[in-house]
């Protein structure tokens, strides 16, 4: 973090991570954080959308590893968890990030049109306070 107290990591930078993180399908996962599978000396990592958020935020998708304080990017984090809930489709099914990745009708092009949709609002966002 700079000495002026700006944030390293905006909201964008985060959902552009988790986008990264979990641009493939084989890159994505249900009901875990992650997983680590090893086959003929190749490690896959797979990530569900919150573990993607908190390997974005620091470092582990894992809830806390690594993190000492709150700092502005966790806020960031925080603020795209929120943005995350905030536009999942049928709100009334899914009442969680949580429960729409894991959905049996969820799929790796839902998860990818959720984090472009909230990445979209964040870039309005920051064009109208610009």
């Amino acid at each position: 973090m700079p000495l002026d107290g700006t944030p390293t990591k905006t909201e964008i930078d985060i959902l552009n991570e988790m986008k990264v993180t979990l641009s493939s399908p084989k890159s994505w996962c249900k009901h875990k954080l992650s997983t680590y599978k090893t086959r003929f000396f190749f490690t896959t990592t797979q990530y569900c959308l919150l573990g993607a958020l908190n390997l974005a935020d620091h470092g582990s998708s894992y809830w806390g590893m690594g993190q000492k304080e709150q700092s502005l990017e966790t806020i960031a984090a925080s603020n795209v968890h929120k943005a995350l809930c905030q536009a999942i489709p049928n709100p009334s099914v899914f009442d969680t990030v949580a429960c729409f990745n894991n959905a049996k009708s969820t799929t790796h092009k839902d998860i990818l049109d959720l984090l472009d949709k909230v990445r979209n609002e964040f870039v309005a966002k920051s064009l109208v306070t610009a």
